[in-house]
């Protein structure tokens, strides 16, 4: 089931059932423009520094977005 996003919402929890190895996941979200330019717009650099965190049974990993709008995150064996 996907999650209900409302505009303000600053959070999104996505429950991921499996991931294989060097599988990815990747979404797309509509954020509203902070740079001031073209409202329709948002750079890469606009969400840098947001979080995105893996939690598996009791272990998290986190990571933050790049300038270019990438996160990694290095996880640990599944079991």
């Amino acid at each position: 089931m996907l999650p209900t996003v409302k505009d303000g919402d600053n959070k999104l929890v996505l429950n991921i059932g499996a991931l294989g190895p060097d599988e990815r996941i990747a979404f797309t979200i509509d954020v509203d423009d902070t740079a001031g330019g073209r409202e329709i717009t948002v750079s890469g650099s606009e969400i840098e520094g947001a979080a995105v965190a893996l939690t598996v049974e009791n272990t998290s990993t986190r990571a933050s977005f790049s300038s270019n709008a990438e996160a990694s995150l290095i996880t640990p064996v599944c079991s």
